[in-house]
């Protein structure tokens, strides 16, 4: 495991240049401090995200705070593809909409 600063410090080091990075998250707003570091990220895959106090469900997989969906808002806006599926089969999300949805509840 590896923190927020040392992955933005390794991905700027031109040593790794050629190098391919699979990042994984527990929370959007780790990818979002990634990408306001100039970590180059098109896309986000959004699994699982469990059930827990002071959160909504999203879908029946994926649950969010507040901070998640202004992180989500952030990344959309940045260019970052949000691809939201528990399995690949799943069929594609606008993570957008269904904020926005969530949020007229």
């Amino acid at each position: 495991m590896v923190n927020i600063e040392k992955a933005v410090a390794v991905y700027h080091n031109p040593n790794y240049l050629n190098d391919t990075v699979f990042y994984l998250f527990t929370n959007p707003t780790d990818v979002l401090r990634l990408v306001d570091q100039g970590v180059k990220i098109d896309v986000i895959n959004i699994g699982g995200m469990a059930f827990k106090q002071g959160k909504r469900q999203l879908t029946k997989a994926v649950s969010v705070d507040q901070n998640d969906i202004n992180a989500f808002y952030a990344l959309g806006e940045r260019g970052v593809h949000l691809d939201l599926r528990v399995v690949a089969s799943d069929p594609q999300v606008d993570v957008i909409k269904k904020l926005r949805e969530l949020e007229s509840k």
